[in-house]
């Protein structure tokens, strides 16, 4: 993937996960969460007009995008998406793959768990503003000044395009439309801010100095000299570290010597450090990587045979001792000599760790779904999560040794504390419970400037600006240049840094792109480059040519601002899944 679509793709792959209006429903819906690969009929997009969030765009018919498991053929009937409109369709899309996410092994989670389980701030969009109104305005201002286009038309194919395939097989889909969404402008040669305005397969290679400003390149071909922070390889040709020294890979043909399979040619395997053709069923192996996609190297002896991995239920062997290991995914794994499905109710667990995020860990050592909002629940202490399903809940245990009820957490004025029935985490993430041992409590705000703060009973450290003064025992206001502060706990506004060089410490004036600084807090943009001690414009992750690895930092590292746009687990993949952290048996 050219750094140049990160804008395309990182945008338009929330836009591919976006749903008709709510969560999949249906038979399938909960292990599939609407990602078939059906054939949808229709055209798909033609040449739309570009620039300036407006430009129009048709749809023809007969066409397709190549790759992926299903058809790639956008549908007819394609709406366009005006850039104005872009914020809501990300919001949408965002929602439906963090969904998909929470349902792809069945988990039983509905429609009314969403707003309490996705995390989705609807409001972003708003007046008040947020990442992805920043982001788009970001972009917008490159389209304004000729650097980038935008076709609405595109975006309304790529998300269509997703709703019919799901994100995850739309992201197979070659030359799809979500990466003629936004296109750079910027030729051969040509300064660019980031690799999204240039056009074509260039990339943005920074040119040194205190500016973060590049130059529209080539990528660099197979075997060429490269350096990973300055420099992208052709697609599928990464710049790894050969004899000291790095190079684009060569991807080596049957025969070749290899680590991985990355560095044997497409279609090949790498078994025993070499790079083998990947058989059919029935062929002899040695490794599961020399046999094709969805079989295993099942061993009888010595010897080896491709054969079909083990479907739910089956009998399986992870080595492949006698019977095949089980297939790829993260919902089936081999227990027992059998096939089950991981993680999910009734699944064998040593700690909660061992079940997906809607399970814990029972005490008969099984994975048992979370209750919702006002079912029964455990906990190891009262006050916990325990096994609520929402973060926000609390374990409400009135008698020790019986169960609680799953109770939303209180809010400022409620009751809180350590009793019996209550709770010491309060809603919201500027709120704290102010209580005295002993005494019940109430859920507060965090102190303002002024007010009372500190480590004594029913007081917190933390305050909504400024820092804990513990002197005086009050919030100190931020405060304005050319008054005193400290440098290991700043008390300045936010315009300002501690400038702890002079005697006493001062509140100082941030400084611009190019004038002298010693760190990062000195600078407007909140960079300080470690080269040149200038202050810099901060540069985005930016994701290599394969999504590998990544990198920051200018001059001294390829830009990609469009990796700034959105997450990396939008690059129309499922987000990765977070570990469950809670108790064991809680």
């Amino acid at each position: 993937m050219s750094p140049r679509k990160h804008a395309g793709l990182l945008v338009l792959s929330i836009i591919v996960g976006a749903c008709q209006c709510g969560p999949p429903s249906g038979p399938d819906a909960g292990v599939a969460g609407g990602m078939g690969g059906a054939s949808v009929a229709g055209g798909s997009v033609g040449g739309g007009a570009m620039g300036g969030g407006t430009g129009g765009g048709t749809v023809s018919g007969g066409g397709s995008a190549a790759g992926g498991s299903g058809s790639c053929t956008v549908p007819a009937n394609v709406s366009p998406i005006p850039i104005d409109a872009l914020c809501d369709a990300l919001q949408t899309g965002l929602e439906r793959n963090r969904f998909i996410d929470l349902t792809q092994c069945g988990e039983p989670i509905e429609a009314r768990d969403t707003p309490f389980l996705l995390g989705v701030n609807a409001g972003s969009c708003g007046p008040d503003g947020g990442f992805f109104p920043a982001a788009i305005a970001r972009l917008a201002v490159k389209v304004d000044a000729g650097l980038m286009a935008y076709d609405p038309m595109q975006a309304g194919a790529c998300r269509a395009l997703g709703r019919s395939l799901g994100p995850a097989e739309a992201a197979k889909c070659q030359g799809s439309p979500c990466e003629r969404v936004f296109v750079g402008l910027v030729g051969p040669g040509g300064t660019c801010e980031d690799s999204e305005d240039c056009s074509g397969s260039l990339f943005c290679q920074p040119t040194g100095g205190s500016s973060c400003a590049g130059r529209c390149v080539a990528r660099l071909a197979s075997g060429a000299e490269c350096n990973p922070d300055r420099d992208l390889c052709n697609r599928g040709s990464p710049c790894k570290a050969v004899d000291g020294g790095f190079r684009c890979l060569v991807r080596g043909p049957v025969g070749a010597a290899c680590a991985e399979r990355e560095d044997c040619e497409a279609g090949l395997g790498c078994a025993q450090r070499v790079c083998v053709t990947r058989l059919p069923t029935g062929s002899t192996c040695t490794a599961d990587d020399g046999c094709q996609t969805g079989l295993g190297c099942v061993f009888t002896g010595a010897s080896g045979s491709c054969q079909p991995r083990a479907a739910m239920g089956a009998a399986c062997d992870p080595a492949g001792a006698g019977a095949p290991p089980c297939i790829e995914s993260e919902c089936v794994k081999c227990v027992g000599s059998r096939c089950i499905a991981a993680g999910v109710q009734s699944a064998p667990c040593a700690e909660s760790r061992d079940c997906r995020n809607s399970f814990f860990c029972g005490d008969a050592g099984t994975c048992l779904f979370r209750a919702r909002r006002g079912g029964a629940c455990q906990a190891a202490l009262s006050g916990e999560r325990g096994s609520c399903l929402y973060p926000d809940d609390f374990c409400r245990v009135l008698t020790s040794g019986s169960p609680g009820v799953c109770t939303q957490r209180p809010s400022v004025g409620e009751p809180c504390g350590v009793a019996a029935g209550l709770t010491t985490l309060c809603a919201g993430s500027s709120t704290y419970c102010r209580y005295t041992p002993g005494s019940p409590g109430v859920c507060a705000a965090n102190p303002q400037p002024n007010e009372a703060c500190g480590t004594a009973p029913g007081q917190t450290t933390s305050c909504v600006t400024g820092r804990c003064k513990f002197d005086a025992g009050v919030c100190e206001a931020p405060t304005g240049p050319g008054t005193p502060c400290s440098p290991n706990a700043s008390n300045c506004r936010s315009e300002l840094y501690c400038e702890s060089s002079v005697a006493p410490p001062t509140c100082t004036a941030k400084k611009a792109s190019g004038q002298p600084c010693r760190t990062d807090d000195q600078c407007t943009d909140g960079l300080c480059d470690r080269t040149t001690r200038q202050c810099s414009i901060p540069c985005s992750t930016t994701f290599d040519n394969e999504g590998a690895s990544c990198r920051a930092g200018c001059p001294n590292g390829l830009r990609d601002g469009s990796g700034l746009l959105l997450f990396a687990m939008v690059l129309g993949q499922r987000p990765r899944r977070r570990r469950d952290t809670s108790p064991r048996r809680d």
